[in-house]
């Protein structure tokens, strides 16, 4: 008889242990779909803060490893009356910059020395799903273009820069055209 209530116990406890480990994953569950609702309210009050600046008046970064490359660029936009808030001559400098800067348009070189710029893209989207990138790429670089593309850049000028294409490009984008 009393091996019998031993064991019975036995099966109690056991039984208790699975509804205590039960209860402590759908707990842990609770906590991380929590934790994943809040992120997405960040990430969607962001967006909503950003779409507002944005619409005030759009910023754009400039990313290119040459110096005279990102001048010209500059030059084009500030001449038809953007704001260039800053710019960039690596990847990873970008994705400082962008995180800082948090522009409405970035202009991204594809070939940069230290981190291209179709990682550099995918990372900031990661981030900042909301800016938008417009890639800079000789007429020769068709596949990386696409690729660019398939991370979430919207569009791309060609080197050497025709001034009217490219601002028509940043036009268009920036105002979801191409979305």
């Amino acid at each position: 008889e009393k091996e019998r209530m031993r064991q019975e116990q036995e099966k109690l406890r056991k039984e208790q242990e699975r509804k205590d480990k039960e209860a402590k994953i759908i707990q842990e569950r609770r906590m991380r779909e929590e934790e994943e609702r809040r992120a997405l309210e960040e990430i969607e009050r962001k967006k909503k803060e950003y779409e507002v600046k944005a619409k005030e008046k759009p910023t754009i970064l400039v990313v290119d490893d040459a110096r005279f490359m990102r001048n010209i660029i500059r030059r084009i936009l500030e001449d038809a009356g953007y704001e260039v808030v800053g710019e960039a001559e690596s990847g990873r400098d970008a994705i400082k910059a962008a995180e800082k800067l948090q522009p409405s348009l970035i202009t991204m070189d594809i070939t940069m020395p230290d981190m291209d710029g179709i990682t550099a893209v995918d990372e900031i989207l990661k981030k900042q799903p909301w800016i938008k990138v417009v890639m800079c790429s000789a007429a020769d670089q068709r596949e990386k273009i696409v690729e660019a593309i398939k991370v979430g850049a919207k569009d791309f000028i060609s080197k050497p820069f025709e001034k009217e294409k490219a601002l028509s490009v940043i036009k268009r984008v920036l105002e979801g055209l191409t979305d």
